[in-house]
C-alpha cells in the first residue's frame, strides 16, 4: 500500500516517468482519493503533486425477460385460455455481491394478461434470502424486492401466466413493456419489451 522513491538523479531539463500497476478492491461504487505527494531533492525546493480520484464503477447486471413457450400453440379448438411463463433473468457480472435488487412489471391489460395458478412460486436461493416475490393469482403486476446475487451467480424467477378466454380462431399478441432493474450498487439494467404470441386453432 505504500511506493518509495529515494536516491533518484535527474538530468537538466530532462524527465522522468514512474509507471505502477495498481489494484482496487472495492467493496461499492465510489470515488477513492489518492492523498497528494510531496516530492524532495537536494538541490531544488520541494514539489507537491495534488491530490487524485478514482472513480470506482460496478458493472450492470445482466437482466432478461422472455416468454415460454414463444409462440404458444396453436392451440385450442376455440374458446381456450393460453397458458405459459415469464421468466426474469438476473446475472451478477460484478465482483462484488449486489444487494438490494428490485423490480416491477405489469401485465398488459389490452389484450388481458393475469399472472397464473400457482404463483408467486417459491424464489431460489441464489436470488437471497431476504427476497420478496409478490404476484396475485388473477393480477397483473408482478413485483420483486430484496434481491441478492452473489459474484457470478444468476437469480431466476419464473412466473406462471395466462390469457383471458380466447373465443376465436387466430394470432393474440401481448406485447409487454420494458422492465428495469435496480439495485444498490451498480448502474440499474433494462430487459424487454418483449412480445408473446398465443396462436388458437
Amino acid at each position: 500500500t505504500s511506493i518509495l522513491l529515494v536516491n533518484g538523479s535527474l538530468a537538466a531539463n530532462a524527465s522522468c516517468t514512474i509507471s505502477l500497476d495498481l489494484q482496487v478492491t472495492a467493496t461499492t461504487a465510489g470515488s477513492l482519493t489518492s492523498p497528494a505527494v510531496t516530492l524532495s531533492s537536494n538541490q531544488a525546493p520541494n514539489a507537491t503533486a495534488a491530490a487524485i480520484n478514482l472513480t470506482v464503477t460496478v458493472p450492470a447486471p445482466t437482466f432478461t425477460v422472455a416468454f415460454a413457450p414463444n409462440p404458444l400453440g396453436p392451440i385450442g379448438p376455440a374458446p381456450v385460455i393460453g397458458t405459459g411463463t415469464l421468466t426474469f433473468t438476473i446475472r451478477n457480472n460484478a465482483a462484488i455481491p449486489l444487494t438490494g435488487l428490485a423490480f416491477n412489471h405489469t401485465l398488459p391489460v389490452v389484450p388481458p394478461l393475469t399472472v397464473g395458478p400457482g404463483a408467486p412460486p417459491p424464489l431460489p436461493a441464489s436470488c437471497g434470502a431476504g427476497a420478496t416475490l409478490t404476484a396475485s393469482v388473477g393480477g397483473n403486476t408482478i413485483q420483486f424486492t430484496g434481491g441478492q446475487v452473489a459474484v457470478g451467480a444468476t437469480c431466476t424467477v419464473t412466473i406462471p401466466v395466462q390469457t383471458g378466454p380466447l373465443t376465436s380462431p387466430g394470432t393474440y399478441t401481448y406485447p409487454n413493456s420494458p422492465v428495469t432493474l435496480t439495485n444498490a450498487q451498480a448502474a440499474p439494467a433494462t430487459a424487454g419489451p418483449v412480445t408473446w404470441t398465443v396462436v388458437v386453432n
